[in-house]
Order: C-alpha cells, then sequence, then structure tokens
C-alpha cells in the first residue's frame, strides 16, 4: 500500500465516523465527501459506502444502498465483488437482496461460493478450487444457499464429482448427499466404498452399489462385487467368477454369502459345485451349506473323500464299500488333506487303514506320504491292535522311521525266526542316533564316489572308453592298435580285437556284445576306418580320408553317430547294410569347419556337434540352434534334450540352453586344464575331469560345485565316461592307467531315509560301496548295518540278488 492510499484510507474511515449519528451538519458534511469521493472512484471510500449499506441503524443507509445499486447498474465489478463480500460477512438482507438483483459474486471464497450458492450459480460458475468450500453450504444459515448447494452434490459429473468424494472423508452430510447422485464415482473412490461395504455392511450403501452398477475395478476382493452385482450372465462360465462365488459363499457372517447361495443354487453349474465342495474341505461352514443343498463333487473319488471328510457317512458308505475310491483320493490329495482324512478313517472305524493309506503300490506311495502321516497311519494301527499290517508297514517305510515305530509293539512279536531277528535288530536301535546319523550322511559331505579299482594297460595310452549298457563290461581303446572289453566283475579281458592300420582314437560299446571302433591318425588325408568288432570277428563299416575325431551312441537300439577330421558325420547301425555319410554343414557347422568332438541324447536323437561353432541339431525335426564358440570346445555332454554342458581344452565349462535357433550361455565352471566331461544319469550332476588331479562333481543346472576328489593317476587323464546306469565312472589317462569310481556310494544319504517299499536288490550294492569310504563314524556304521539286514531281509528270496554282485574291488594287470 502506497503512503497516499493509507492516507486516503484514513481520510474514509473518519468520514465514516463523523458520519455515523447523523446529527448536524458536520456528519451530514461527511456522508456528503464520503460519497463524493466513492463517486470518484476511491477505493477506501467505496468500501466505506458499502459498509454503510451493510448498516441497517446507520443514517445514510438508504442513500447507501441506492449508490450501490447506482453503481452496479453502471457496472462496476469492484462495487460487485465488494457487494458480495460485504454480503457475505454480515448477510445483511438488504445487500442480499442487492446480492440478487445484481448478480454479485465475491472474489474470494468462502464468500465466492456462498454467493455462487445464493445466485443458483453453482453448476455454471463453480471452479475446481471452490469445491473445498462447498461441503460447508450444506449447513448454511440461508435456505436457498442449502438447497441449491444439495442440488449442485446431486448434479455433479465428472472432476467437480471427484473432489466432491475427495472433500466428503470429513464431512458425512456430504457423502450421504453424494450416495444420492446417480453418476458412480470414479474407480478409486468406488473401489474404497466397495471395501467398506466388504469390511462392514451397510444397507444404504449397498442399494447405491447396486443402483450404480459398477463392480470394483482393482484389489483382491474386485471379483467378489462381481458376484455381489450379479451383472453380464456370461461371467459364471469363468474360472475367475467361480472361485470368486466360492470366496463369496464363505463369508457366512457377510450378507454376500446369501447372495453368493442364490447365484450357486440359480445357475446349477457342476464345475462350480465342484469348486465349492472342494472349499467345503477345509471350511466347515461350506461342509454345512453343501450338506444342506446336497451338493457333492461329480469325480466318484473326490466324492468319495468328500462325503467321509464332511461327515456323510452313508452316502460314503453307499459309494465306496471296499475303500477303493478313498484310496485313490489319499493318494492324490494335498498334504493338508491327508491327516484330516486319517482322522476321518478312524471314526469310521470299518476301513482297512494300510490299504488306503499306503494301497497296493508301495513303492511308489510310501515315498510321497510325510513323516506324520506315516507316524499317524502306525499309531491308529496300533490302537486297533493291527499288530501284522503295523510290522508290514514298519519294514516298508526307511530304517530310520522304523526304529522310531517299533516301540508301538508292546509285547508283541512277529511269527518266523527271520522275522524276529530282524524286529530285535530294529528294537536295539536308538531313534536318535539313527537320525543324527541320517542327517550327517546328508549334510556334512558324504562322498559322491569312491575308487574302485585301477586296471593298469603297460604303456599303452587309453584314447577312449565305454561302458557297455547291458553288463558290467567296459571297451578300451589304446595307442597300441588295439581295442577290448574288459569284464568288471571277473576283472579280466574277455575280448581283444587288433589289426588296426592306426591308433584306436574311439570306442563304443553298444550293447549285444558289439563294439564300434575307429582309428585316428596324424595325417588329415591317411585313410581311416570305423569297425564292428563282435565275437573275436572284426568288420568294417566304412573308411573315410582323415581321423574319426568322436563316436556316440544315439539310441538305445546300438545306433550310433561319428565325426571325421574331413567334415562329415556318419550314422548307422551295427549289421547294417549302409551307413549315411553328410558334410558337417548339414547340421549347422560353417563350409570347412570338421566336428572335434560329438555328443549324443538318446532319448530324443538330438546330436551336438562341436567345431568353430557349437550346434545342437535334431535331425528327425530338422531344425538346429548354435553357438559361436570363443574357444573351440574339446568335450560336451547333455544335460537334458536342450541342453548342452561343453568344455574346452583348457578346462573352461560352460552350460548352454536352447532358445529357438541360439544356444544361450546359463552357467560356467572352471577347471584346471579338460581330460573330459560326462553328466550321470538320474542325478543331475556334471563330472569333469582335470588334467591336475581333480574330479569335479557340479551341478549341471547352476554348475557350483558340490564335490572335488583328487588323485595322482588323474594328472594325466584323457577321458572320462560314465555307465549308462550311473553307477559307476571310469578315467583313463595317458599312462595306460583305468580308474573306475563308484558312484552308488552318493545314493547312500538317500537310500537311508527312503522307504524300503521303493527299493530295489541292486541298491545292495550301494551299502557294498560304502566299504570304501574311510572315515565313517560309528553312528553311520550302525544306520548302513540296519539297512543292509532290513535289505537282505527283504529281498531274501529274490532272484534279482545277483544284480548287487559288487565288481571287483582291487588293482590289476592287463595287456592289450
Amino acid at each position: 500500500m502506497t503512503s497516499s492510499e493509507a492516507r486516503a484510507g484514513k481520510r474514509a474511515q473518519r468520514w465514516l465516523a463523523l458520519s455515523a449519528d447523523g446529527r448536524g451538519w458536520r456528519s451530514r458534511r461527511a456522508a456528503r465527501r464520503l460519497f463524493g469521493a466513492a463517486a470518484r472512484g476511491d477505493a477506501s471510500a467505496r468500501e466505506a459506502v458499502i459498509a454503510i449499506a451493510s448498516d441497517s441503524a446507520h443514517s445514510a443507509h438508504a442513500e447507501a444502498l441506492d449508490f450501490v445499486g447506482a453503481r452496479l447498474r453502471d457496472q462496476d465489478p469492484d462495487a460487485s465483488a465488494a457487494l458480495a463480500l460485504a454480503w457475505s460477512r454480515t448477510r445483511q438482507p438488504g445487500l442480499r437482496a442487492r446480492v440478487i438483483e445484481f448478480g454479485a459474486i465475491a472474489d474470494g471464497n468462502p464468500a465466492r461460493t456462498q454467493s455462487l450458492a445464493l445466485l443458483g450459480r453453482l453448476g455454471t460458475h463453480l471452479q475446481l478450487d471452490d469445491i473445498p468450500h462447498l461441503p460447508a453450504l450444506l449447513d448454511d444459515e440461508d435456505a436457498d444457499i442449502r438447497e441449491n448447494a444439495a442440488a449442485y452434490c446431486l448434479e455433479a459429473e465428472g472432476d467437480p464429482l471427484d473432489a466432491l468424494w475427495r472433500a466428503s472423508a470429513t464431512n458425512p452430510a456430504l457423502r450421504t448427499m453424494l450416495l444420492r447422485n446417480p453418476a458412480p464415482p470414479r474407480s478409486h473412490t468406488l473401489d474404497q466404498l466397495w471395501d467398506e461395504w466388504l469390511r462392514s455392511p451397510g444397507d444404504e450403501l449397498f442399494r447405491t452399489l447396486r443402483r450404480w452398477g459398477r463392480p470394483a475395478e482393482s484389489g483382491d476382493d474386485a471379483p467378489l462385487t462381481l458376484v455381489a452385482l450379479g451383472t453380464a450372465p456370461d461371467l459364471p462360465l469363468t474360472p475367475g467368477y467361480r472361485t470368486a462365488v466360492v470366496r463369496a459363499l464363505a463369508r457366512l457372517e457377510h450378507p454376500l454369502s446369501d447372495i453368493a447361495e442364490k447365484r450357486i443354487l440359480a445357475l446349477r453349474d457342476q464345475e462350480l459345485f465342484d469348486e465349492v465342495c472342494e472349499a467345503a474341505l477345509t471350511d466347515e461352514g461350506l461342509a454345512f451349506l453343501c450338506k444342506r443343498h446336497r451338493l457333492a463333487p461329480k469325480d466318484p473319488v473326490k466324492r468319495a473323500a468328500f462325503f467321509l471328510l464332511t461327515g456323510q457317512r452313508e452316502q460314503y458308505r453307499a459309494i465306496d464299500p471296499d475303500g477303493s475310491l478313498l484310496s485313490l483320493a489319499y493318494a492324490s490329495a494335498v498334504p493338508e488333506l491327508r491327516l484330516p482324512l486319517q482322522r476321518a478313517m478312524r471314526s469310521e472305524g470299518q476301513l482297512d487303514l494300510v490299504n488306503v493309506v499306503v494301497g497296493a503300490d508301495r513303492r511308489g506311495r510310501l515315498p510321497r506320504l510325510a513323516k506324520e502321516e506315516i507316524r499317524h497311519l502306525a499309531e491308529q494301527l496300533a490302537e486297533r491292535a493291527e499288530w501284522t499290517a503295523l510290522w508290514t508297514l514298519v519294514q516298508d517305510v526307511s530304517v530310520v522311521t522304523g526304529v522310531e515305530l517299533i516301540r508301538l509293539f508292546g509285547q508283541w512279536r512277529p511269527d518266523g525266526k527271520d522275522g524276529r531277528r530282524l524286529f530285535e535288530a530294529y528294537l536295539r536301535r536308538e531313534p536318535e542316533r539313527l537320525a543324527s546319523a541320517a542327517k550327517a550322511m546328508r549334510e556334512n559331505g558324504w562322498p559322491r564316489a569312491v575308487r574302485l579299482a585301477t586296471v593298469r594297460f603297460g604303456s599303452t595310452r587309453i584314447n577312449d572308453m565305454s561302458f557297455a549298457p547291458d553288463g558290467p563290461l567296459l571297451a578300451v581303446a589304446g595307442s597300441g592298435r588295439a581295442a577290448g572289453v574288459i569284464d568288471l566283475a571277473q576283472a579280466g579281458l574277455v575280448e581283444r580285437y587288433t589289426g588296426f592300420a592306426s591308433s584306436v582314437g574311439s570306442v563304443l560299446h553298444v550293447g549285444g556284445g558289439r563294439v564300434i571302433a575307429a582309428e585316428r591318425t596324424n595325417g588329415p588325408d591317411r585313410p581311416c576306418r570305423i569297425v564292428e568288432c563282435a565275437d573275436g570277428g572284426r568288420s568294417v563299416l566304412a573308411q573315410v580320408n582323415g581321423s574319426v575325431t568322436s563316436l556316440a551312441l544315439t539310441d538305445e537300439a546300438g545306433s550310433f553317430a561319428a565325426a571325421t577330421r574331413s567334415g562329415h558325420l556318419l550314422t548307422g547301425r551295427p549289421g547294417a547294410d549302409e551307413i549315411v555319410r553328410r558334410p558337417v554343414t548339414a547340421f549347422g557347422l560353417d563350409e570347412g569347419d570338421w566336428a572335434r568332438a560329438i555328443a549324443a541324447h538318446r532319448p530324443s536323437g538330438r546330436l551336438a556337434v562341436l567345431g568353430r561353432s557349437l550346434v545342437l541339431a535334431d535331425p528327425a525335426e530338422g531344425w538346429t540352434a548354435r553357438q559361436k564358440a570363443r574357444r573351440v570346445a574339446a568335450c560336451a555332454a547333455f544335460a537334458s534334450a536342450d541342453e548342452l554342458v561343453c568344455a574346452d581344452q583348457f578346462g573352461l565349462v560352460t552350460r548352454l540352453r536352447r532358445d529357438g535357433g541360439r544356444l544361450v550361455k546359463e552357467a560356467e565352471l572352471n577347471v584346471n586344464g579338460m581330460g573330459g566331461v560326462c553328466t550321470v544319469p538320474g542325478t543331475g550332476e556334471l563330472v569333469a575331469v582335470a588334467q591336475f588331479g581333480h574330479l569335479h562333481f557340479a551341478d549341471a543346472e547352476s554348475m557350483r560345485e558340490r564335490e572335488t576328489v583328487r588323485s595322482e593317476v588323474l594328472r594325466t587323464a584323457t577321458t572320462v565316461t560314465v555307465a549308462p546306469s550311473g553307477q559307476f565312472l571310469a578315467v583313463g589317462n595317458a599312462l595306460g592307467e583305468a580308474v573306475l569310481y563308484d558312484l552308488r556310494v552318493g545314493w547312500l544319504p538317500r537310500l537311508a531315509e527312503e522307504p524300503l517299499a521303493a527299493v530295489e536288490p541292486g541298491h545292495l550294492g550301494a551299502i557294498a560301496a560304502a566299504d570304501g569310504v574311510r572315515r565313517k563314524s560309528a553312528q553311520v556304521k550302525d544306520l548302513l548295518k540296519l539297512m543292509r539286514i532290513a535289505m537282505e531281509h527283504r529281498f531274501r528270496f529274490d532272484n534279482e540278488l545277483g544284480d548287487a554282485v559288487p565288481l571287483t574291488a582291487r588293482d590289476f594287470d592287463i595287456s592289450l
């Protein structure tokens, strides 16, 4: 404010004070001067005149009203805003009339919003910034203002309505008014209203939500609002809606449950009934509703379990008198339902518990049962005094669990000398000691392999080895132009093949007494042969220019593939009339490249071809996937049909996964120098032999090392191979030694906790292999002893016991 404006303001206030009593010439002169200054545009004088117009007791009140009216008729905006402001402050009836007469609107709030409401112009002039001041108008002393404000709330749409809903958070009267608005709020507010009703249902709110007819758009409970509205007739056909109906039905204390119940009965949809019955298995309220409306699953197996779990005994007995359906239901039940099923069976009283829980397929069923299930079943059998059934169960579960259960028998003992001897062996063991031993084997680095034997072949360098797929035989290829087959059980050479023109670089035992041997040479164009050896004789399958670099068995019928230095890949089968020869370009390598090694995935017939590029090929389907190699790979093995493990000569091992036409790197492992790589069937483990004396066991997926075996004879490793059964591993070296490892010992941590019903006679060999583990605690020795006793008792009449005869566990010399 300037000094002149300040002086004008003081002057106007002095005149206003002098004119107040209306008596004497000084009062009249002050009024004239005040009105004159206002007429000349003095803002301070104008405000003083409006103040007089607001004071009905002032002597110049009527004159001031006329003056204001005259100024408004001259369309003075400042006078209009000032008048509306004065009315807002004083609510003087005369000013109210002038505001209405001249449509005066104040500039600032709350006077602006009040004047708009008085004039009925909220719908045309109200701005979003004015909205926060509107709720107060619903309680205004002026009836017209209240009525116009309420009308606006009932008709608002879009952004103004959204702003009103935000303002209603602290104004119940405004919220009540907005609930009567036919236009629904935007999604965020609507979702909040639905959430409020789901948490604390109210009739008035639900009537409004149903009138709006819009479900919630977000949140976990949004599908429930569809159930509440019951709109869109095609919705019941969708899985999401059926799930929502079941959830709604389960809210028994909420009106939504009654709505959902009516929906379900009206739809008569069996899939929906099935979902309701499934949920009723763990919800007593839903079970009551199902029984009231006679709902049951369509599938007879599920229906049997449903009737039993929901206490409908007569219905259960009618459909499953022998318990066969219940046995199937128990096998397929989720773990959370199995103990409730056992408790229900116990109360039924007439069921063969073991037959229902374990079934006929004990080998398949018992490993899937939780320890708590087995314990509960055993306690029920003991309570019923079904000792024979309990003894059978003890012999079927793991020895660790069996020793825990043996205490349930009291004075009962089995018939027969063998049975009593086994029973006493269980009874002598302490459960805690066996459980501790099993845990130690599982967690404290139990070895994955033990050295079984070393076979020495003199000074002949071992180039390649191959286990037979059908017996304890190992084919060996040496640098001395000879190949042979060793019987590992008898520790002797059973076949010897000579007469090769060059060193035998690759060998492949295809089963049935047949061996494929391939020559290699230093000369790139010198002829080399692929020879079938069987029954002491040899026959040439093919002759190629340059070395045969690799052989691979491509299926279980003896088919094989051979890679050559000349850039070809041959495929065939022993005894077949024709060997198919194709260039490696047909398998994805570039022109001029050649395969340093190949590997095969027998179940799918896919090939890995290793040149300057790494290629995964499916000859049957005709596709290839490849990756340009940073360094040429020396060897490879399949981890799965779509995953390769490749290694270069420096020891970098890489897992590659097929992604369309590419091979994508997934993980890596570094070892010192590469002697060979293979994957162990059935375990998901990779074995890499380093030329510096280490045998690395790693997870084939993550490539994280699990164990490292050190041995001096591994320092000059040239090749590694694993038996198709995954039981044995052989490593050959440049000194003419083949080191045999027994991998069965690595099964023992799992077998210690495996149900005996799932073991096989051949697993006795794993226990025999444990003799090669040097450091075993007394507890572990005791556990292994009981496992052997229990398994020998189990397989005492089994003709397959011969499968468990151990291989010769000593070093021996053989000459090729």
